[in-house]
């Protein structure tokens, strides 16, 4: 499907030294985190959020992507907001989680991290399994179901998913999992309890298995896998500019 809203990046420039990286989910774009965006730019923080390599657009676009271009997608743009920023977090809603971790694991200089949902592993569990031989014989599935219980949220994702990259999805995971331990900034989880798309034990096991001695879980009551334009959008927004807002007045001083 086209995208039937503009989904492309977007990036705030605030008064504070603080900036906060936004990453969003797979076959999703920008949309998905940008009311989250909105909040901590209010607050006078630097917010930017890239659209990942084939995303953003159509389906078919996703095409030829790999776990390496979303990646380097994240590091360019973290690279990009330290210019602006002297105290720097990573935020991410499913896949955008799981590069969160890949960029917490290699920047240990990172301030903290946020994980909506993020996926180190997916539901049902045999995806992960069937996927790479799938995709030798198909080439895309149909997408999932519009997994957002607020019948009012923007919520968009493709229509169709091509398996090559949907193992790429995969890869990436696995590659993130085997690294969890490295992780040690403050981490605040957020895990919706009725989510169809990432099982609660992607959230568990990450808490349980980081190294961070700062760790909060929150438990998300009323939302679906995209918690952050569902109906708990605002306890998450709050929460995060909370989070925010102590880590960095550690780092600064008393400065936000």
């Amino acid at each position: 499907m086209n995208m039937v809203e503009p989904a492309g990046p977007f990036s705030f420039c605030g008064e504070s030294p603080v900036g906060i990286l936004l990453l969003h989910g797979f076959t999703g774009s920008p949309l998905n985190v940008r009311y989250l965006g909105e909040k901590l730019a209010e607050a006078g923080y630097h917010v930017d959020a890239p659209c990942l390599t084939g995303h953003g657009s159509t389906w078919r676009e996703l095409q030829g992507a790999t776990r390496r271009d979303w990646i380097n997608d994240a590091e360019g743009a973290l690279a990009g907001l330290r210019e602006r920023a002297t105290v720097v977090f990573a935020g991410g809603l499913s896949m955008g989680g799981t590069l969160c971790l890949h960029l917490a694991r290699h920047h240990p200089d990172l301030a903290g991290i946020v994980l909506v949902n993020h996926a180190i592993c997916l539901t049902p569990w045999w995806l992960e399994y069937l996927t790479p031989v799938a995709r030798m014989i198909i080439s895309s599935v149909k997408g999932g179901p519009r997994d957002v219980k607020d019948p009012g949220a923007r919520e968009q994702a493709f229509e169709r998913i091509p398996l090559a990259e949907f193992n790429e999805l995969f890869r990436l995971m696995r590659e993130v999992r085997s690294g969890l331990h490295e992780v040690s900034q403050p981490a605040l989880i957020f895990k919706s309890w009725e989510d169809h798309v990432v099982p609660v034990a992607s959230a568990t096991a990450t808490y349980d298995r980081i190294s961070s001695t700062k760790k909060d879980l929150v438990r998300l009551e009323n939302s679906y896998h995209v918690a952050v334009q569902d109906y708990d959008r605002d306890i998450i927004a709050g929460k995060v500019l909370e989070f925010v807002s102590e880590i960095s007045r550690e780092k600064t001083d008393g400065f936000k």
